[in-house]
């Protein structure tokens, strides 16, 4: 099977079901021991997850925890938005996005995991991992303002096309889940970015199977799957 290569491998992926997918993946398909850790649950991560679900538990605890997130989130602001939804198209937009993969992408940025921003990399070095969960509950607290896009045949292409390839991780709505990222309501320059640096394999973005679906995809292609996303809500 690993005569698939990356290209063949995303096909499979994407044909298909996840729990299968993953079982092969598990059975050395696609990842060695290297790769598969890079998107394991590390114990800090998990132990930081453990208390966003205590503090889920307390409505007194949860606004608490979003106030809290709103004043240390005045840093962010500038790029991301006051309220996440960022002003730059090349940056993303947090607002709505899943607390727990808002908080594993802090802590990948802290570790030196994630690599694709220098500056974020400095920037959450000083949070402690209160700031990690009250800024993570905040910015999924806030609504997404999706683009306004016209349905069109790069939209309609965008759209057969994350439903061939994306679906069993993004889930039709494109909302994920708990530690899958919300595509929905991106900005379409943001996307375009990362999907192009998992394809590249160059380091910035590293998960294997983002790589592997991605790596048979052509400009093209993806900027039509970037422009169908952001108009989700």
């Amino acid at each position: 099977m690993r005569a698939l290569g990356w290209a063949g491998l995303g096909v499979w992926l994407c044909m298909t079901p996840l729990p299968m997918a993953m079982a092969a993946n598990a059975g050395g398909l696609a990842v060695n021991a290297e790769e598969a850790s890079i998107n394991a649950v590390d114990p800090h991560i998990a132990a930081l997850e453990a208390r966003v679900k205590a503090i889920r538990k307390n409505k007194n605890a949860l606004q608490s925890s979003i106030a809290a997130g709103r004043k240390a989130t005045f840093f962010c602001a500038n790029c991301h938005g006051v309220d996440g939804n960022s002003p730059f198209r090349e940056v993303p937009t947090l607002a709505g996005q899943n607390a727990f993969y808002l908080l594993t992408q802090i802590q990948k940025f802290a570790d030196g995991r994630r690599q694709s921003s220098a500056f974020m990399q400095g920037l959450v070095k000083v949070l402690s991992d209160t700031d990690k969960i009250n800024i993570s509950l905040y910015f999924a607290s806030q609504a997404v303002r999706p683009a306004v896009v016209a349905h069109t045949a790069q939209w309609q292409t965008g759209a057969s096309l994350f439903s061939q390839r994306c679906v069993q991780c993004h889930r039709t709505t494109a909302m994920g889940d708990e530690r899958i990222p919300r595509l929905a309501g991106q900005h379409p320059e943001y996307l375009v970015l990362s999907l192009s640096r998992y394809r590249a394999h160059n380091g910035q973005r590293m998960d294997p199977l983002m790589q592997a679906v991605t790596s048979s995809l052509t400009n093209a292609q993806i900027q039509d799957i970037a422009l169908y996303l952001s108009s989700k809500n």
